[in-house]
C-alpha cells in the first residue's frame, strides 16, 4: 500500500475512464456484453491477486533499495531484470505485473484488470526499468521511467509531476523519470529497454542451461 495518496492526488483528480476508447466502451458500456467482460475482469483480479499473496510475502516496502533488491532483481541470478511494466494507482495501493506475461493476453485492457473493474483511478500507465547512466553501466544506479500510457483511463499528463512526488514520498531516494506516453525520448527509452531485455533472456536461458542438468543431476544421486 502507498501512504497519502490522497494528499498528491486530489479527490477530485480521479481519472475516469476513457469513454472514447473502444476496449474500455466494451467494458464500461451499458450493455450485457459489458457486463459479461467486467465480471470476467473482476474474477481474473481475483485470481491474479489470490496467487500473487500465496507466491509472495504481504510485507510493507518502505525505501527505494527494498523495492530494487525485492520486488525488481531476478531471483535465480539476483540482478535487476529489464522489462516493462503496466500500473495502476487506485485509492490506497499500486499495483503493477510485467506487461507481457501471459494471463494477460485474453484481456483487452490490462489496465482495467490491474483496477479491478473500476471506473476510476487515481493514475494508470506503464513504467519501465533502466540504469541511470546507460546499458553499459548496469552495475551503477537505476531508475523507473513512468508514462500515462493507458488506453482504458487516459489520465492527464500534468499529473504526472504528481505520480513522482507520491513515490518519492513513499520510497525516499528513488530515482525517478516521468515522460507523457507520446514523448519520443519515452520511445527510445523503450526501444534501448527492448534491446537489453533480448540480451537478457539470452543471458538467463544460458545459465538455466548450465544450471539445470547440474540439478537434475543431482536430485538423482538423491
Amino acid at each position: 500500500n502507498l501512504r497519502r495518496i490522497s494528499v498528491f492526488f486530489k479527490p477530485q483528480q480521479k481519472q475516469h475512464w476513457n469513454t472514447k476508447y473502444k476496449a474500455a466502451q466494451a467494458i464500461f458500456g451499458h450493455g450485457p456484453t459489458s457486463l459479461a467482460s467486467l465480471a470476467t475482469i473482476k474474477l481474473a483480479h481475483k485470481a491474479l491477486y489470490d496467487q500473487t499473496l500465496k507466491h509472495h510475502e504481504n510485507g510493507q516496502i518502505t525505501n527505494a533499495d527494498d523495492l530494487w533488491k525485492l520486488v525488481f532483481a531476478d531471483r535465480t541470478t539476483q540482478c535487476i531484470k529489464p522489462c516493462i511494466y503496466t500500473y495502476v494507482i487506485d485509492e490506497n495501493t499500486w499495483r503493477f505485473s510485467e506487461t507481457d506475461i501471459q494471463f494477460f493476453a485474453d484481456f483487452a485492457s490490462k489496465h482495467a484488470l490491474l483496477a479491478n473493474g473500476s471506473e476510476y483511478v487515481r493514475y494508470a500507465g506503464e513504467f519501465h526499468l533502466r540504469p541511470k547512466y546507460g546499458w553499459d553501466k548496469c552495475d551503477d544506479e537505476w531508475e523507473l521511467v513512468f508514462d500515462n500510457g493507458s488506453g482504458t483511463y487516459a489520465p492527464n499528463p500534468d499529473l504526472l509531476i504528481n505520480l513522482k512526488e507520491l513515490l518519492l514520498f513513499n520510497f525516499p531516494g528513488l530515482n525517478i523519470v516521468t515522460y507523457e506516453y507520446k514523448d519520443p525520448r519515452l520511445k527510445e527509452s523503450v526501444t534501448e529497454l527492448k534491446r537489453a531485455m533480448e540480451k537478457y533472456k539470452q543471458s538467463t536461458t544460458t545459465i538455466q542451461h548450465l544450471v539445470l542438468p547440474f540439478s537434475n543431476s543431482t536430485e538423482e544421486r538423491i
